[in-house]
């Protein structure tokens, strides 16, 4: 069972009079953007390939019945539907995205920090973070998706919202 982050110790670049909220997030915050085309979307075009996996059968002497059909999710891609962009990541993940659940960075241009963080089992740990919009995101997973774009693909990291802060 993952642990709900119960209070940010410190960080680095903190200000001394930084004010942190810890909390869920605030039903239509979402704003989200396009990595690719920058246009703001309220959803993803998705493809999702299945394979048909064992099936559970019921074999009597004169009957074959199907108990249960059951597939194995093999392959998820979402498409910009602005743009048309292709973000390889898994469909949970960009539901929680559009949720403003969590979010992509791009390491290469995006400042990731450095947090201490006190969990709700009384441990602390340091974790990535980026700070955007007056928002904390963790990263908590090895969750991340790939991206077209420029005639190449990227890779960005899937954060999770956290909490929220206060520049004063």
């Amino acid at each position: 069972m993952k642990s709900v982050v119960k209070k940010i110790k410190r960080f680095s670049g903190q200000k001394s009079s930084t004010k942190i909220k810890i909390g869920k997030m605030q039903e239509g915050q979402s704003g989200v953007r396009c990595p690719v085309c920058d246009n703001e979307i309220d959803m993803f075009i998705a493809d999702a390939g299945f394979t048909h996996a064992v099936q559970p059968l019921k074999v009597t002497r004169n009957t074959i019945e199907v108990i249960e059909d059951v597939w194995n999710l093999d392959d998820e891609r979402c498409y910009c539907p602005k743009c048309g962009a292709m973000i390889e990541i898994a469909i949970k993940d960009a539901q929680r995205i559009l949720r403003g659940e969590a979010i992509l960075v791009d390491p290469s241009t995006d400042e990731i920090v450095t947090l201490e963080i006190e969990l709700d089992n009384g441990k602390s740990e340091c974790v990535e973070a980026v700070l955007k919009d007056g928002k904390i995101f963790i990263k908590q997973s090895n969750a991340d998706a790939e991206i077209y774009k420029d005639g190449k693909w990227h890779r960005f990291l899937l954060f999770e919202f956290a909490g929220e802060y206060d520049w004063k």
